[in-house]
């Protein structure tokens, strides 16, 4: 989902698709969507830069990296006591 904000091909396109994502995971991750909405102006910088420079000024944004570890945090299967799920 993060990647699709940076495919966008011109600012507006890049900050209408983050407002989208931040909505989309609302819901099901509050606290990233919250800290994503409260630091929006920081996580898009990178937009204000030539097109050509985006994926490098991009790269370097810690909270895109905060996304993804929120995004790919593994859930555990709960097992019952026997050992058998």
């Amino acid at each position: 989902m993060p990647h699709s904000v940076c495919d966008q091909t011109d600012s507006a396109s890049v900050h209408a698709q983050f407002d989208s994502l931040v909505e989309s995971i609302a819901d099901k991750l509050p606290k990233a969507a919250d800290h994503l909405a409260e630091t929006h102006i920081d996580v898009l910088t990178f937009t204000a830069f030539p097109k050509k420079m985006w994926r490098q000024a991009r790269s370097t944004n810690p909270s895109w990296g905060r996304l993804n570890r929120e995004i790919r945090r593994p859930t555990w299967p709960v097992s019952s006591a026997t050992g058998t799920p």
